[in-house]
């Protein structure tokens, strides 16, 4: 077993198990395993069980309260330990903790007393020990130093010694019997008498018996007093010459923060109180372009250096820039630089008025020079002419290289250099002013005209001791004086001159004519001669009143007149301007605006017609400015922009959509016409309450006299209905000219397949079904009736179809047909059938309704996903003439509907527009033809009706067909006829095709059905082989389009030679030569190619058997 004392503090507050505070246990292995790392940190450290010791004792050694340490005991065998074991160690450690605790006393107090003899004695502050009866115990050096005494000087001289006389120590020595301490300032007196100021600490010691002793430390502080209040002081009057000194002062921290500003700072910088400013940074009150150099200078004085005084200018609170000198200067504690502060004088007020007089200095040159003036001086006593820029100027002379008297005697007329002459000697004699005209040739060959003043400056005894004065070039004035009075006889308005006249009471009553110009003469028909002189009711006694009380009021005020008035007398209406040239004078511009003023009266009436026109017209009229502004609407833009204020002057782009626009329309042409004034033309789309409506804007510029575009027009056409005509009508004419394509392509594409389809039926009449050949010609026959399908589908799209139409209940044809659509449809697809009532006939081929409904019932088929709903019905249906003008092609009157509908995925607006296209599809490649939709088109089309297609993405479609009504009474509604079955025949067939492999080919369907074939390629050939054959003939089969003659004229040509000869016509596609739209004409026999053999021979056996 061995055991440890661990010295230290540790927390009482954990727990151990034992009441007295011990932790003990017999296995350290055990304790580890029931219980918690938590547990383990708390109550024991776990290396005793990694070190192998198994019993474990921890006791508290305890000084009082406090556990100061613990005595450890551990074994690495088990169970070493009792209860009583462990209350006798803790018997054992109470004693060895009282040990211990003296021992650390004793200690702690040695350290003690060495420290505080160590304080006591280095300290540089004076330190005493007084006892209880005020006597001094102990003092150290500094106290001594301090003093001026020795440490036995201080002794005797106890405490009141020390204090100087008068002190007032009694508050220090209550504080310090009743809280143990004080401190304060307190006078001394030293060994030589001197006083000095001390602050003090006082402490009260406790001693374990008898009174306290106090501990007091003391420093002198007199010489700080005195530099303390010094600078007090100091700064007392430097807060008084910064608070009264006109000049701004500032000081800025390191950072460039103002710390303090003075009144007159805040003064020149507009602000109110320091509070606005300190704290902010001096970038605050600097002008953008300043702010760099003036952080520069900154950075300089912070960083020691040194910057020249100088001008800047600041920022004003308002906004505005004023001007300063400053000086700036470091301020330094310590050996280091802290602040900057500095001064600053306003020198907005100087810098101003010295710009204002380089302004003054400046107009006065550009007066002078712009007047032509050069002033002089000339000094009588030395004979010295000094001369300005402005006279070398206006004489044309250098002043460099001018001698003046030389060039002033070689450049004037000699006459006029006497004549100034004079002029100069008689002011300088007697003291008198001149003003003289003379004329000059400048060295430059130019002859100016001048006009000099001189005026002499006198002493006290009026003596002439200077001449001052100026030379003014007046050749302009001249000039413009003469081209005045030319002005006066040639202006084409008229001048007059009067005086005016007045009465007692100073009223104007008349006005004398003064001067006319020749104008005047033809204006009013009066001579100069004749007036001049005379007064204007001398002149025109019937001159109306307000033209006199006009004219005085211009002459006697001087406020000018402008107004157009008619004179009676002379009959003429006249704009005038009246001025006055002097007082009592009124001149007067007249303008003779007679024709003007009558063709005014005429605009007007036009204009009043104009108006009636644009308020009764169908287009939208408005007037816009330069601006964007609307000026004027005519009442229809008013109708259909009903809440414009124009009082308001709204900007159109806002006003003329909805929502309102922020800028002008890209395509504006109102804005192009104000910008290079010619006529711009835009359709627009322009938003409005929701909807969209198109407008055709033609703008035209509207000028002013000069030529410059005031404001612009724009003629408003509302052309919404028509663009979506016009949108249809190019729809359907593409369709046409699509539809002309196929029928021409079908054509030709079914006479070859007329050839490979021919020929394939005639070779397996002779192949047998085992034969290797049979199935490949099957084939070929095959490919060649589908191709003939998308032919005759293409037929159906041109409206090339040739069908034979019939008188039909539309619901009794559809009802026929359900059970085929019903299979074609298949089983997951409901059809709905819903018949009208009492449903109009219409006249159309059977064959078609069911291409119709076979295409779009395919089409609602494929439309659905899985399970869905086709609906079919009819009824009637009669359209006005207000629904067929938004539809191209269609008529009013009555109709039969016949609707598809399903409710499949429906279709976007883009498709739809491409829907009835040839070729056309949404479905993938292979899955369809895009030939059906474009059928139902042509069919529709063929029978004069029309097609409307209502979708829209999810919502499924619906076709709608509108047939005519059929509206002859005397035709029943037919029924369909049952095929007629092939027969052979023994008569005999013209046969006229121009293509060499149809006729040949025909010739041999004929021939194998029993017939005799007169064979013919062309009409001339036919026409010569009929004449000469010497039976009869009793069937023609010819071609339709051919290149001597159509099938038709032949026909009427051989009827002469056999007038009960038959007809049978064949074509790639129907022409308007035996069938008009397409649509047979009546008891007209017709075979479509291609056909089959089986074909050829029904309807040559119905045409021959056919009953005239």
């Amino acid at each position: 077993m061995c055991g440890n004392v661990l010295l230290g503090r540790f927390d009482a507050e954990k727990p151990f198990f034992t009441t007295g505070g011990s932790f003990w246990t017999n296995s350290t292995t055990d304790l580890l395993a029931s219980t918690t790392e938590a547990d383990r940190l708390t109550l024991t450290r776990n290396r005793c069980n990694g070190e192998g010791y198994e019993s474990v004792a921890l006791v508290p050694l305890r000084s009082g309260k406090e556990i100061i340490g613990l005595l450890q005991l551990n074994d690495k065998r088990p169970n070493r330990f009792t209860s009583d074991m462990i209350a006798k160690v803790e018997r054992v450690a109470a004693g060895i903790a009282v040990v211990l605790a003296e021992r650390q006393a004793k200690e702690a107090l040695r350290v003690g007393e060495e420290k505080y003899r160590t304080l006591f004695e280095e300290s540089l502050d004076g330190i005493v020990l007084i006892g209880a009866d005020r006597s001094i115990l102990e003092a150290n050096p500094a106290a001594c130093s301090v003093l001026g005494m020795t440490e036995g000087e201080i002794r005797a001289a106890g405490r009141d010694g020390l204090l100087a006389p008068g002190h007032r120590r009694a508050p220090y020595l209550a504080e310090l019997e009743r809280t143990g301490k004080t401190a304060g300032e307190v006078t001394l007196v030293r060994k030589d008498g001197t006083r000095l100021l001390a602050e003090f600490t006082a402490v009260a010691l406790q001693r374990t018996a008898g009174p306290p002793e106090f501990f007091v430390a003391f420093r002198d502080i007199t010489e700080r007093t005195r530099a303390e209040e010094s600078l007090r002081e100091s700064e007392e009057r430097f807060r008084r010459v910064i608070t009264q000194t006109k000049a701004g002062y500032f000081l800025i921290d390191r950072e460039g923060r103002f710390v303090h500003v003075n009144d007159a700072w805040l003064g020149i910088h507009g602000y109110d109180s320091a509070e606005e400013v300190v704290g902010r940074h001096f970038s605050l009150t600097q002008v953008e372009e300043d702010l760099s150099a003036s952080q520069r200078i900154v950075e300089t004085m912070l960083a020691g250096g040194s910057v020249p005084d100088g001008e800047f200018s600041h920022r004003c609170r308002d906004g505005s820039v004023g001007y300063h000198t400053f000086t700036l200067s470091p301020v330094v504690a310590e050996g280091a630089i802290v602040a900057l502060e500095g001064f600053l004088i306003d020198t907005t007020e100087r810098r101003q008025a010295q710009e204002a007089l380089r302004e003054s200095q400046r107009d006065l040159l550009e007066a002078q020079e712009l007047a032509h003036i050069g002033n002089y001086v000339y000094d009588p006593v030395t004979r010295q002419l000094t001369w300005s820029e402005g006279i070398y100027r206006i004489w044309g002379l250098d002043p460099k290289h001018a001698a003046l008297k030389d060039s002033v005697r070689e450049l004037m007329h000699p006459e006029d250099y006497e004549r100034l002459e004079s002029a100069v000697l008689t002011a300088l004699k007697h003291g008198t002013s001149y003003e003289l005209e003379f004329c000059i040739c400048r060295p430059d060959g130019a002859a100016r005209t001048l006009i000099t003043t001189g005026k002499p400056q006198l002493d006290a005894t009026g003596k002439a001791v200077l001449l001052k004065g100026t030379h003014q070039d007046i050749t302009e004035y001249r000039r413009i004086e003469e081209d005045y009075r030319t002005l006066f006889r040639e202006m084409l308005d008229g001048f007059a001159l009067h005086e005016i006249i007045c009465d007692k009471q100073g009223n104007p009553v008349d006005y004398r004519f003064l001067a006319v110009n020749p104008a005047f003469e033809r204006m009013t028909g009066l001579m100069g001669e004749g007036i001049v002189g005379r007064t204007v009711m001398e002149v025109l006694p019937g001159t109306e009143r307000h033209w006199i009380e006009t004219y005085g009021k211009v002459a006697l005020t001087g406020a000018p007149a402008f107004f157009e008035n008619y004179h009676a007398q002379l009959e003429k209406h006249f704009q005038v301007t009246a001025f006055r040239p002097a007082p009592n004078q009124f001149a007067c511009i007249f303008a003779d605006v007679t024709e003007r003023t009558r063709a005014e009266e005429a605009l007007r009436e036009s204009g009043a017609k104009i108006s009636g026109i644009l308020d009764n017209i169908r287009v939208g009229v408005s007037l816009i400015s330069p601006k964007m502004e609307i000026l004027e609407l005519n009442p229809l833009m008013r109708e259909r922009f009903p809440g414009v204020d124009l009082g308001r002057l709204p900007i159109c782009y806002r006003t003329f959509n909805d929502p309102p626009r922020e800028a002008v329309c890209d395509y504006c042409p109102t804005i192009k016409t104000l910008q290079d004034g010619l006529v711009h033309e835009a359709t627009t789309q322009t938003p409005v309450a929701g909807a969209v409506r198109n407008y055709r804007v033609v703008s035209s510029p509207i000028c002013d006299a000069s030529g410059e575009v005031t404001a612009a027009i724009e003629m408003v056409e509302d052309v919404t209905e028509s663009l979506a005509l016009e949108a249809q009508l190019l729809q359907s004419q593409k369709m046409e000219s699509v539809g002309r394509l196929a029928g021409g392509v079908a054509h030709d594409f079914n006479n070859m397949l007329g050839v490979i389809l021919g020929h394939a039926e005639m070779a397996l009449e002779h192949t047998g079904p085992a034969e290797p050949l049979y199935a490949d010609l099957t084939e070929i026959r095959k490919a060649a009736e589908r191709s003939a399908d998308l032919t005759r589908q293409l037929l159906a799209f041109a409206r090339k179809q040739t069908v034979a139409p019939r008188v039909l209940d539309l619901n009794e044809a559809v009802a026929g047909m359900l059970k085929m659509l019903e299979r074609l449809i298949g089983e997951d697809i409901e059809l709905d059938w819903q018949p009208g009532t009492d449903l109009w006939s219409v006249r159309v081929d059977p064959s078609q309704v069911g291409q119709v409904l076979t295409n779009l019932c395919v089409n609602a088929r494929d439309a659905i996903a899985g399970v869905g709903r086709v609906a079919i019905a009819t009824r009637n249906s009669t359209l006005d003439t207000a629904y067929c003008a938004a539809r191209v092609g269609v008529v009013p009157g009555e109709y039969v509907e016949l609707t598809v509908s399903d409710n499949g995925r429906g279709m976007e607006k883009e498709t739809i527009g491409r829907l009835f296209e040839p070729f056309f599809t949404t479905k993938g490649v292979g899955e369809g033809t895009g030939l059906g939709l474009a059928t139902v088109y042509g069919i529709v089309k063929q029978n004069k009706g029309f097609i409307e297609v209502e979708s829209e993405l999810g919502e499924g479609s619906t076709f709608t067909i509108y047939l005519p009504r059929h509206t002859a009474m005397d035709e029943p509604v037919e029924m369909e006829s049952a095929p007629v079955p092939a027969a052979r025949g023994q008569e005999t067939i013209l046969l006229v095709e121009d293509e060499p492999a149809i006729l040949k080919l025909t010739t041999r369907m004929l021939e194998s059905r029993g017939y005799t074939v007169v064979a013919a390629s062309t009409p001339g050939e036919a026409i010569r082989l009929a004449r000469e054959h010497p039976g009869e003939i009793h069937l023609l089969m010819t071609d339709v389009v051919m290149p001597e003659m159509n099938g038709r004229d032949l026909a009427k040509n051989l009827l002469a030679l056999y007038p009960q000869m038959r007809r049978l016509f064949m074509s790639g596609y129907s022409t308007e030569v035996i069938a008009h739209q397409g649509v047979l004409e009546e008891g007209t026999h017709f075979i479509q190619k291609p056909f089959s053999s089986q074909d050829v021979s029904i309807q040559v056996r119905l045409a021959l058997d056919r009953e005239e």
